[in-house]
């Protein structure tokens, strides 16, 4: 957004992503590696949505933003993800998937339009992070049914997915959106709201299993 006036909506999404930092940063000091990543991504998530709003009400282009969003946003995700994998083969393509599309990033800011949203890596890590998501729900480890509503890694897998898969047509081509289709951005506003809830679903269950060591084991190694 670059407009003076912001939205009623964007205003509760950005508020929104306080709520997995209010549930998370109580015992954050329990958790292990891929939850304490976690937390610092929302952080920075709500960082990034009180300076994205702060440049929309002073009428800051502030698009260019999402290039080095993007980046710290598809290699958290993607690393902590590979972290939940039962394949090390799985967990290795997804850690390989990091450099190349940092690669893929830098083409396109060096040929591409730097003060637009970067459309391109953002639609290609919304389907690869969607996609991965799915995957990893569809193979976690769990015993019963109770103990998938309670394993924190469904909670924070179906945010990832809700919002990248709902938002994967706005987000690769949120420059057309934003000059010609604004109100689809409302969706993106919900799905954000959405996910948000999940995520401090997760870490609720989290603070719960981590206390007592976990239920399964981190694929670290490369």
């Amino acid at each position: 957004m670059t407009m003076g006036r912001v939205p009623l909506h964007c205003l509760f999404s950005a508020v929104s992503a306080l709520l997995p930092l209010a549930v998370g940063i109580y015992g954050a000091r329990r958790y292990r590696i891929d939850m304490k990543i976690f937390l610092f991504f929302c952080g920075m998530a709500a960082f990034l949505e009180g300076l994205t709003l702060w440049m929309a009400f002073a009428k800051y282009n502030n698009l260019w933003l999402s290039h080095f969003w993007t980046l710290f946003e598809f290699t958290s995700l993607a690393y902590i993800i590979s972290l939940w994998q039962n394949s090390f083969m799985a967990a290795r393509i997804i850690r390989l998937s990091i450099p190349v599309f940092w690669l893929f990033s830098f083409v396109e800011v060096i040929f591409g339009n730097f003060n637009a949203f970067n459309t391109f890596s953002k639609g290609f890590a919304s389907l690869f992070l969607a996609l991965i998501a799915a995957y990893s729900l569809i193979n976690l480890d769990t015993k019963d049914e109770r103990s998938l509503r309670t394993d924190f890694r469904m909670w924070m897998l179906s945010g990832i997915l809700l919002y990248y898969s709902g938002n994967l047509v706005i987000l690769a081509g949120a420059n057309v959106v934003l000059q010609h289709f604004r109100k689809l951005w409302l969706l993106h506003s919900i799905l954000n709201i959405l996910a948000n809830l999940l995520y401090a679903g997760g870490f609720f269950w989290a603070r719960l299993q981590q206390r007592s060591g976990g239920r399964f084991s981190l694929v670290r190694s490369f």
